[in-house]
């Protein structure tokens, strides 16, 4: 009675370790999920951005366009008066110096976009990276729910043995 106490118990023993591990387990696999979770919804607000710098780009260029053609239109009254001409050659360098900001601010932006490209790409690896680690903990988990399964058979068949040694 006594040697069967003792397996009883490494078998409890076993069953707690068990259950420890797989309760680690999937405290690490939540973990990992709120983390993943996270990093998503940093990926999505990159996104976001992005959207908005590229929008940002377009009107920039389309202000850029717009300044060039007041430029040409400066040049040609120019030729019709020299009055006209003084004041147009003011616009013109105006719209020139406001074309070269848009210019210099839509490079700006460019490389603000190429940095937020840089750091979605960035998050989508580590979001990647992260879906693999939440995989691999599942897995984990699911062995170790199906190893406990399998000692708490094994400790029931060992119990049933015991009662039925008991019965004889």
């Amino acid at each position: 009675l006594t040697e069967q106490e003792m397996i009883l118990a490494e078998a409890k023993e076993a069953l707690d370790e068990v259950s420890n591990r797989n309760r680690r387990l999937k405290e690490a696999a939540e973990r990992g999920l709120a983390e993943a979770r996270s990093n998503r919804k940093y990926a999505d607000n990159a996104e976001n951005r992005v959207v908005a710098v590229k929008a940002l780009l377009d009107k920039s260029q389309n202000q850029a366009v717009s300044s060039e053609t007041v430029a040409g239109t400066a040049d040609a009254e120019a030729k019709i008066s020299e009055e006209r001409a003084c004041e147009a050659e003011a616009r013109a360098q105006k719209a020139r110096a406001k074309a070269d900001k848009e210019k210099e601010k839509a490079s700006e932006e460019s490389k603000k976009e190429d940095e937020l490209e840089e750091k979605l790409a960035s998050y989508q690896k580590l979001q990647s990276e992260l879906t693999e680690a939440i995989h691999s903990a599942q897995r984990r988990a699911e062995d170790a729910v199906s190893m406990s399964e399998k000692l708490t058979n094994e400790i029931r068949e060992i119990k049933s043995g015991i009662f039925d040694g008991d019965a004889k």
